[in-house]
């Protein structure tokens, strides 16, 4: 079973030319207080656009609207 133990630090970055580079992440806890659990980091990647015109992921701020 997979539970949420925090990151400290900035952990959301752009990814520019296909990279994206984090440093001063830290986890918020420890395995000792998670009865040695060893700890796993899951990245999930979104991609869509950063323009507040757009509805859809993905979708051009010059796309007519319906």
């Amino acid at each position: 079973m997979l539970a949420d133990v925090g990151l400290k630090g900035n952990e959301e970055k752009q990814l520019i030319n296909s990279y994206a580079i984090f440093s001063g992440l830290k986890f918020k806890t420890t395995s000792y207080n998670h009865e040695g659990s060893p700890f796993y980091l899951i990245i999930t990647i979104y991609f869509g656009s950063l323009n507040e015109d757009s509805d859809k992921v993905g979708e051009s701020p010059s796309a007519e609207k319906a």
